[in-house]
């Protein structure tokens, strides 16, 4: 039987422990057949009385169960850095799938603070800067005022402006209902419709007449908002001063973030 190595050093794969408990089991298979011979042996000797033939072959009984009480240590250790090395893989996988998980993530959440951070502060004043320019008082009202003129007074062969302020409004949604009716008195000699009549004077019949057609809303006209009116903008963190507001009863529309008096965007 060949030497048996000691354990190997450093951490090793699963693969690599388990070829060797491979190679060590099969080297213990010849080696635990010729422990069998060498024992069915000994009755013969003994009844021979051979001595020496008796010795001899305890001396190799003895020497083959002490290579099987090494080998028998030697896989027990085996096992237990096959075990270990196996917890260790898997805890590496583990680990490797949670870093994917968390930097996956880390990225994301770096990307949506860098929106937030970044872009959406620099996109934001830029919008708020339009409307801005869109409540100054010279830039609506002269526009407007501009328009008027011209479509009271339209050149030839041109159609009238609208209006520059998109109109976000609409008026309600109604269909006609049912015809209505009501029923009224009337002489049969001329025709007209009476108010004051005789109880039982054959001349008064009832008329049942149409009165018109009923109106059925099925939605409700929407006011129009101008649309800077209609913008928030807060500011990124809580707190922080919003980039454009829309309009309350304390306060006109904007508010943008670094204009404290509403009369910095009408001028």
């Amino acid at each position: 039987m060949s030497k048996i190595k000691g354990p190997a050093m450093g951490r090793r794969t699963t693969t690599a422990v388990a070829a060797e408990i491979e190679a060590l089991d099969a080297e213990r298979v010849p080696a635990a057949e010729a422990l069998d011979r060498e024992r069915a042996a000994r009755p013969a000797l003994v009844e021979a009385g051979d001595l020496d033939g008796i010795e001899a072959l305890d001396a190799k009984v003895r020497r083959a169960e002490i290579e099987a009480e090494v080998h028998a240590s030697r896989r027990t250790r085996l096992v237990a850095e096959m075990e270990g090395a196996a917890a260790a893989e898997a805890h590496a996988a583990e680990q490797a799938t949670r870093r994917a998980a968390y930097d996956e993530a880390r990225a994301a959440a770096d990307e949506a603070a860098r929106l937030y951070n970044e872009e959406y502060p620099r996109l934001a004043r830029a919008i708020a800067d339009l409307l801005g320019r869109t409540a100054k008082a010279g830039n609506l009202v002269k526009a407007g005022n501009l328009v008027k003129a011209a479509n009271a007074a339209l050149p030839e062969g041109v159609e009238r402006i609208a209006d520059p302020e998109p109109n976000r409004g609409r008026p309600s949604i109604d269909t006609p209902g049912e015809t209505q009716f009501k029923t009224v008195r009337r002489d049969r000699r001329t025709g007209l419709e009476v108010h004051h009549w005789h109880p039982g004077d054959p001349n008064i019949e009832e008329v049942r007449v149409e009165c018109g057609k009923g109106l059925t809303t099925f939605s409700p006209a929407v006011s129009h908002v101008p649309l800077r009116h209609a913008v928030n903008l807060p500011g990124v963190a809580y707190g922080d001063p919003a980039f454009w507001a829309a309009p309350t009863p304390q306060a006109p529309p904007g508010a943008v973030a670094g204009i404290t008096d509403w009369r910095q965007l009408a001028r």
